[in-house]
């Protein structure tokens, strides 16, 4: 494949093996729980251990190397599941889809993961680029703009505390700021080189704050239709949430 890994054969189609990856998840306990049912072979694999996968009874995690800065040593491992014949088709189920797109990619083999190419799901993921696609699509967005370095901020004709800054990747809200106020603006342009230079290993944005509800939208698509999908709202949070109540969200779904 030009990556220094071997094509990987494909054997003959019997019951369908499903490989579901983030088995720490809840949501993955869920997924094998529902491709079992529906008669497919389920594995199981996380780079950390899934304890709940083991409780719910649902068999071993397979160990998989951790994918950040081993990439090569990841796809290896992956690939092993692939010839062994547990995985014909991935479901990835967390932020993990970043690195099985990439390893498939690596392995010649991205046609079996459910997820799009690594290039539409960092199009998709970065707080600067989707707002962008939004626009392009006629739709509405908030008014996003990049900042190149942290003084870019200071330059912006927006009171601090009607922005949301964050950084152009992140999960869970990590480090974003929210209307911040005159302390936390000057906490978080002292990080730097000393001459206004973000030196953090990803971009940040300043996006105009908007208010309103907060709805939460969870689709599944095949060949550009969506076969399944939810709408929700957050209920109970620790940073992110951990508690949802669904809800009737016709204009979300459109």
């Amino acid at each position: 494949t030009g990556h220094g890994c071997h094509a990987l054969t494909r054997r003959p189609m019997t019951r369908p093996a499903t490989l579901i990856t983030g088995a720490r998840a809840p949501v993955a306990i869920d997924l094998a729980r529902s491709f079992a049912g529906a008669g497919h072979g389920v594995t199981l694999a996380d780079s950390v251990r899934g304890r709940a996968a083991g409780w719910a009874g649902l068999g071993a995690v397979h160990p998989l190397p951790a994918p950040r800065g081993n990439l090569p040593d990841y796809a290896a491992a992956l690939g092993a599941l692939i010839q062994s014949g547990q995985a014909d088709l991935i479901v990835p189920s967390c932020e993990e889809v970043f690195h099985v797109a990439a390893a498939a990619e690596r392995l010649g083999v991205a046609d079996r993961v459910f997820a799009p190419s690594l290039a539409v799901l960092r199009r998709l993921h970065s707080k600067i680029s989707f707002p962008a696609l939004l626009a392009e699509l006629g739709m509405i967005a908030p008014e996003t703009f990049a900042l190149e370095r942290r003084v870019d901020v200071l330059a912006l004709d927006i009171p601090p505390d009607q922005l949301v800054l964050k950084p152009e990747f992140s999960r869970f809200g990590t480090a974003v700021l929210v209307r911040p106020i005159a302390a936390q603006l000057a906490q978080w342009g002292a990080a730097g080189d000393g001459a206004g230079n973000d030196t953090r290993p990803t971009k940040w944005c300043a996006q105009r704050a908007v208010a309103g509800q907060e709805i939460c939208l969870w689709s599944a698509a095949r060949a550009g239709r969506i076969v399944a999908s939810c709408t929700y709202r957050p209920a109970w949070r620790h940073g992110a949430s951990y508690a949802f109540e669904a809800m009737d969200c016709p204009a979300a779904l459109a």
